[in-house]
């Protein structure tokens, strides 16, 4: 072994060329580039921008000290491109930490390439209304422009509620190519007071050109902002629309956004199975009437239309019922649409199946799905989509669908534990 001064070494590192480099850090583990970034000023400054081009702060309190951190740091904040901010993930309600809009905009504009943003367990509150705030405002001179924002919770025993005016100032000081909202952890009564929800709209002198929203966890006891999102949004800029529900509610809201963005709309899931079978069972059947003012007609232009069936395709007794979400529910919403819908990326269904792997059960046929969607003329493609291996899925799907089978028009598709709803628009 021949042993050369640390300065000649020095040398050396530095006439590795600095793309070879980059290339050869990118996929080393974190501990590796912490110890590249040793080496010398151009290892650790190649070194630093994988270490934190994807970062994580995690609190219980506020994110002022991540905030300051940024404000003295500015040689890291330029860095970072994935930001995730995460309350604790266990604990007690005092324990999540707070986040106004407006202080999440300071933390952004600290970090000139941040591209994606995801908040977990954290609650957006009120943006204050104070001199200072509509200063604030007055400085900003568009909304801040992301790839991806995500607002979610994990269940660590208890909920995380939102300032319904607050989720409205993200939509409106935000603008993404898919914005991802968690309306709601759970079931608790709405906790938000008349003086949160009466406060004014922050008012800002431009429209958002969301490209795709993704609204899950809709509740009959809280606001969708799908009205709110009516005022905000650049008509034709939306493509790709997301709506989850726990309850099937809101008929109204729905209707009157689908009539102003649905032209513009290519690519819609609706997550609405459960909802669906509870509304039927405690409240009411839908007659054709309201299936008709739900505004899906208004939908004339989707390559990708996407919805799932609640009910198992396979079960454990020969005559289960199929009831009444399959036999009427589904194929009234399918005949709501136009027949000529282009459906050039085909249609998915998200399905669920009983039985261990290897047990198929009792399938049980849905014709009436069936004739519905092989009422639509372009229609190439249905995708079952499953976390069952191809071979399972393939036979059940070909037994529950004949007709679609046949035609050679039916795909499994298997469903990754790590996948992301709305993840392939981006």
């Amino acid at each position: 072994m021949i042993l050369m001064p640390v300065d000649v070494k020095a040398r050396h590192g530095l006439r590795l060329p600095v793309e070879l480099l980059d290339m050869i850090l990118k996929d080393m583990e974190t501990e590796t580039q912490k110890a590249c970034s040793l080496v010398c000023r151009v290892w650790l400054d190649v070194s630093r921008r994988h270490l934190f081009e994807s970062t994580v702060f995690r609190t219980t309190t506020s994110f002022d000290a991540f905030l300051e951190f940024l404000t003295a740091h500015p040689h890291i904040s330029v860095l970072i491109r994935d930001l995730y901010l995460f309350g604790p993930t266990a604990g007690v309600p005092k324990n999540i930490p707070s986040l106004s809009p407006l202080t999440l905009i300071d933390i952004a504009t600290l970090m000139p390439n941040v591209s994606y943003i995801t908040l977990e367990n954290v609650r957006i509150v009120n943006v204050p209304n104070t001199d200072d705030t509509k200063a604030r405002l007055a400085s900003l001179s568009g909304p801040t422009r992301l790839t991806e924002f995500n607002l979610t919770d994990c269940a660590v025993g208890h909920e995380v509620e939102h300032s319904p005016v607050a989720i409205v100032h993200l939509f409106h000081l935000l603008e993404a190519e898919v914005m991802k909202i968690e309306l709601t952890c759970g079931w608790a009564p709405f906790p938000v007071t008349n003086a949160d929800t009466d406060l004014p709209l922050i008012v800002v002198p431009w429209r958002v050109r969301h490209q795709g929203i993704c609204m899950k966890k809709i509740l009959d006891t809280r606001p969708t902002h799908l009205s709110a999102l009516s005022q905000i949004l650049v008509p034709g800029s939306l493509r790709l629309l997301h709506l989850s529900f726990t309850e099937w509610a809101h008929f109204d809201e729905m209707s009157r956004f689908l009539r102003h963005f649905g032209e513009s709309i290519t690519e819609f899931t609706i997550t609405f199975g459960y909802a669906l079978h509870n509304y039927c069972y405690r409240d009411h059947r839908p007659s054709d009437e309201e299936w008709t003012s739900y505004g899906f007609s208004h939908l004339r232009k989707l390559s990708k239309l996407r919805f799932d069936i609640w009910s198992p395709l396979s079960c454990d007794y020969e005559f289960e019922s199929r009831g009444w979400v399959c036999t009427t529910g589904l194929p009234k919403f399918l005949a709501c649409f136009p027949r000529d819908l282009p459906l050039d990326d085909g249609v998915d269904i998200d399905v669920s199946y009983v039985g261990q792997l290897g047990y198929r059960g009792i399938i049980i046929p849905r014709p009436e799905i069936e004739e519905a969607l092989l009422r639509f003329e372009n229609l190439k493609l249905v995708g079952l989509c499953s976390k069952y291996d191809y071979d399972i899925a393939g036979m059940i799907g070909a037994q529950a669908f004949p007709k679609l089978r046949e035609a050679k028009k039916l795909v499994c598709r298997k469903i990754e534990d790590d996948y992301e709803c709305c993840g392939n628009f981006i």
